[in-house]
């Protein structure tokens, strides 16, 4: 009798698919691995941070390029086999297909005959339960669809001559050829040895197909049959059974003896004829030997076995090897049909949310969710979000675990998701909210997500991220000094309005009344406020007397109506011009001005109290001076008022009055329209003026409103500063009020820019040699095919499309789902700083440093799709 002799069918994995039992098909294999279907698509897309010409951090995204995976056609065909008959009789030869390919496939079935005679009938058969037996006598040539990863089982059954000779062999060669591409086949050999002594037969079966892991007990049953001519002798079986397939003792059981049981140390069992049966455990072996089998004479051998709980779902293959006398000599070893037993997936996923105790109005809190691959299979989770109690205004998206890659959807069924994760792998979604101005207090806030399971939609787990409130934004308003610099009572310092000015100035009627505010930061998040006037205390209107104009400016002399974002624990100046028109009366006391800083996002906000005395002039002011800022090729316009302070008609009895402008820059151009509806925009009724233009008769307190639009030259270097100089010119007789006058005003216009821009773009590399399948240097950011097993090139270019120089410049990408980095087609590659892959991760970073206006750096690295 044969001991512990080795199963002849390694046990195998498949790429791809669900273990089940669908219809028509056997399927086996893992649930998901790293090659990709047919149709996905590999999306990929780089992240950027830098700092602008002011120092503030920025970041900004690349677009999205997909790759879409081609299917490709794999298969293989087992097994080659060897087989005794009679003359007349007939042989079964079991055969299994596996669509190791990356799509769906039919596979046709084709034969071709070889040796000493021809075969009476060769015909293929399905064998769906894979005991080696026919299900059915319909002759097939062409296999159902077959998804991916999944196997079929059939037979081929071939008639032996009842005139071939004994020792006559003959042989056909089976060939599956796919239908997708029907230049990938495979080929087995069966080969017919005709024999006038015994011919045994030996099959496998087991009472199911398929079950999880730590299911149980299964009965295995080996069928054996004599159908040759003399009797067979020393028939012996080896059934080495595959790793968690685990025999049950004691369940040892043989037709010939029924139920009685047959026990696990190889004693002789039964009356003549007789068994012999054992277990050996230390090569997983169940052996039988039966002494004789008569012509025509059949049996069947039966045990039983679990599935360990720590079987792979997957496929565990099991075939039977056996041997014996014929008659005239030993003959074998033959092998049974492989019967494949499915161990079943089964899916899992659990999700941890987070707890953040409180956070400022405006602020972004990222909330840290780990993902647990709980399942027996590799698996991807879709990430949603199911419900959110956060203040409306509020934004979110997920990250990878960088903070920084936006969350991708891998397997492109339109959700975000967390990729191929192996049983027990954790990961990191990182949820950004960025929380809505305006809204304080409340809470506790909570945004609950699911994370799915793709190969198992109903198999989910839910998590929440809570925000326990939101705090209060603060600003304080100081006039002068800020708080870091000292502020106290007299300055404005604390929140609310004075009693008293805390500053007051003396003016002129048309003249203008300037202060220094400070608005002060005293939260720890950045903000922007408002900058609003008012006589009124409350706010409840906001007024100023008549013909009184205020007007907000930065700190360079720039218009403001909004202080722009302030830092936290830091200050914005604020200029503060208040114009007194022409004959407003002299005041005895000063007039009280309440200046109010407050945010439109978080309504943090503070009131400061301002004084004007009013006295009495006559003159004839443009107001007021401006500053902007331009880009290279662009414009900029400044809105000002011509405005006639004095008691005294101007432009009168021969009297005339006319406006000119001049640029300090050859690089700039300006000119002046009369904004005739005063709608503060140059339009088809306002009027070109230049020194020639009468400006009409002006009544003391008449204004006229006039545009200027300044020109900035396309390729203009960033930083330059332009003088635009407005004059009004009044000559002739100004009713004795004085001598000829020029009043002029001035518009500085800066060139800026701190423009970064991120462009992703792919080439194919089906080669993987590191140059693109198109020509060398050939990019896209368009959607383009590859196939499993080759390359995608990636292209980022970093460009500073400003003229302002940008520092600390970094670049981030990810290698995608379903491929792998590919050191082959060359290392990460940057025209300037540094860049590299972190072995073991998926992170591709760059370093560029500082980019000068106009630069382009290039990031090049190389990616394989898994095979």
């Amino acid at each position: 009798m044969m001991k512990n002799r080795k199963n002849a069918v390694l046990n195998s994995i498949s790429r791809f698919g669900l273990a089940l039992v669908l219809g028509l098909l056997v399927l086996t294999g893992n649930v998901f691995a790293q090659t990709p279907a047919a149709g996905t698509l590999i999306g990929n897309q780089a992240t950027a941070t830098f700092n602008d010409a002011g120092g503030n951090p920025r970041t900004v995204t690349s677009n999205v390029v997909n790759t879409e995976v081609d299917q490709i056609a794999a298969l293989t065909l087992t097994a080659t086999q060897t087989k005794t008959s009679s003359a007349g009789g007939q042989l079964t030869f079991p055969h299994t297909i596996n669509n190791s390919g990356n799509g769906i496939d039919q596979f046709t079935l084709s034969v071709s005959q070889s040796g000493d005679f021809t075969f009476g009938t060769v015909n293929f058969y399905e064998d769906l339960d894979g005991n080696g037996v026919p299900d059915n006598f319909n002759p097939i040539t062409t296999t159902p669809n077959i998804p991916v990863g999944s196997s079929y089982n059939f037979v081929a059954v071939v008639t032996i001559p009842s005139n071939a000779l004994d020792a006559e062999t003959a042989a056909i060669v089976v060939t599956a050829t796919s239908v997708f591409d029907n230049a990938v086949l495979d080929s087995n050999t069966d080969t017919a040895t005709v024999t006038d002594n015994a011919v045994i037969n030996v099959t496998k079966s087991m009472s199911s197909n398929s079950g999880a892991p730590g299911s149980g007990p299964y009965t295995v049953t080996l069928t054996y049959t004599n159908s040759g001519n003399n009797i067979a002798t020393a028939l012996a079986i080896d059934d080495a059974l595959p790793t968690h397939m685990d025999y049950v003792a004691g369940t040892g059981r043989w037709s010939v003896t029924g139920s009685t049981a047959l026990t696990d140390a190889n004693d002789v069992e039964g009356a003549s004829p007789n068994i012999t049966f054992e277990y050996v455990g230390g090569t997983r072996t169940v052996s039988a030997g039966i002494a004789a089998i008569a012509p025509g004479q059949s049996g069947t051998i039966t045990f039983q076995v679990n599935i360990a709980g720590a079987a792979t779902p997957g496929p565990l293959n099991n075939t039977a090897e056996y041997d014996y006398n014929d008659g005239a000599s030993a003959v074998g070893p033959f092998n049974s049909n492989t019967f494949v037993f499915t161990v079943t997936s089964s899916p899992g996923v659990t999700g941890t949310g987070d707890i953040i105790a409180d956070a400022p109005q405006g602020a972004s809190v990222d909330f840290t969710n780990v993902i647990t691959n709980t399942g027996t299979i590799i698996d991807t989770y879709n990430m949603t979000v199911v419900s959110n109690s956060f203040p409306a205004g509020s934004s979110y998206i997920m990250y990878k675990p960088d903070g920084v890659s936006p969350l991708l959807d891998t397997n492109g069924d339109g959700t975000p998701d967390t990729g191929p994760m192996s049983p027990g792998a954790t990961f990191n979604v990182i949820l950004k909210v960025t929380l809505p101005n305006g809204v304080n207090g409340g809470g506790p806030y909570i945004i609950t997500k699911r994370a799915t399971s793709i190969t198992s939609p109903g198999t989910f787990d839910e998590m929440d991220d809570e925000l326990t409130t939101i705090t209060t934004n603060t600003v304080d308003v100081t006039a002068d000094n800020t708080i870091a610099g000292g502020a106290d009572a007299g300055d404005g310092l604390g929140i609310g309005e004075e009693v008293d000015p805390v500053r007051e100035v003396a003016v002129n009627p048309g003249g203008i009344a300037t202060y220094v505010l400070q608005v002060n930061n005293t939260t720890s998040v950045s903000d922007n406020y408002d900058i609003e006037v008012s006589t009124d205390p409350t706010f409840a209107t906001k007024v100023v007397p008549t013909g009184v104009t205020v007007t907000f400016k930065d700190g360079v002399g720039g218009v403001i109506t909004n202080t722009g974002t302030v830092n936290s624990n830091a200050a914005r100046e604020v200029n503060v011009e208040i114009s007194i028109p022409l004959g407003r009366a002299a005041t005895s006391s000063p007039e009280k001005y309440y200046v109010r800083a407050k945010s439109p996002a978080t309504g943090a906000s503070d009131k400061i109290t301002l004084g004007v005395s009013v006295n009495s002039i006559r003159s004839v002011v443009l107001a007021s001076n401006n500053s902007g800022q331009v880009f290279p090729g662009g414009t900029v316009t400044y809105v000002h008022t011509i405005t006639n302070n004095g008691n005294t008609i101007e432009n009168a009895t021969g009297a005339e009055l006319v406006m000119d402008i001049t640029d300090s820059n050859v690089s700039f151009s300006s000119v002046i329209f009369l904004d005739v509806n005063s709608d503060g925009l140059i339009d088809g009724g306002d009027e070109l003026v230049n020194a020639t233009t009468d400006l009409g008769v002006f009544n003391p307190g008449d204004s006229k409103q006039f545009i200027v639009r300044v020109n900035a030259t396309l390729g203009v270097t960033e930083g330059l500063v332009n003088t635009s100089t407005i004059s009004a010119t009044i000559t002739g007789d100004i009713n004795s009020v004085g001598p000829p006058t020029i009043t002029s005003i001035t518009d500085l216009t800066t060139v800026i820019n701190s423009n970064v821009t991120l462009t992703k773009k792919q080439a194919l590399d089906a080669n993987n040699d590191g140059v693109p399948d198109a020509g060398a240097g050939v990019f896209v950011s368009t959607q383009i095919n590859a196939k499993p097993g080759e390359g995608i090139l990636y292209q980022i270019l970093v460009s500073n499309l400003g003229t302002t120089t940008v520092t600390s410049v970094n670049v981030n990408d990810a290698i995608p789902a379903y491929t792998t980095y590919n050191a082959a087609q060359g290392a990460v590659a940057t025209t300037k700083g540094t860049a590299s892959y972190s072995a073991g991760t998926t992170s591709i970073t760059a370093a560029i440093g500082s980019l000068a206006g106009g630069e382009t750096a290039t990031i090049t690295f190389g990616v394989l799709i898994d095979n």
